[in-house]
């Protein structure tokens, strides 16, 4: 294992959840739809296919347990933020709107 700061951990880490999730894309997979385990082993293809990548030298060199576990956490936190990015019709509750958290439409539909 080659000695890498953290910074340059975390960079070749973000190139690997990049990498995994463009290879997805180009599987016809919905990234977000799929669980951090899937994702690896989109890189572990990925590695296998094309070894002189930054996301193939992270996963094979570089992927110790600990970058497993921050990998695993970064795709989780990944998800979770498009799938708050999918939801920007959901209104928080208001005077006129009691029952909160409904759409848009929802509301108009109740009216």
């Amino acid at each position: 294992m080659t000695q890498h700061d953290d910074r340059t951990l975390k960079y070749m880490r973000g190139v690997a959840l990049g990498a995994a999730r463009a290879q997805a894309r180009k599987q016809g997979i919905e990234p977000v739809d799929m669980t951090s385990e899937d994702a690896l082993a989109i890189l572990d293809d990925i590695a296998r296919s094309e070894p002189s990548l930054v996301a193939s030298q992270w996963y094979r060199d570089e992927a110790s347990a600990n970058q497993i576990k921050l990998f695993h956490q970064d795709w989780r936190k990944w998800v979770a933020s498009q799938t708050e990015l999918r939801l920007p019709h959901m209104v928080p509750p208001t005077p006129l709107n009691p029952g909160g958290w409904g759409t848009a439409s929802e509301r108009d539909e109740n009216r």
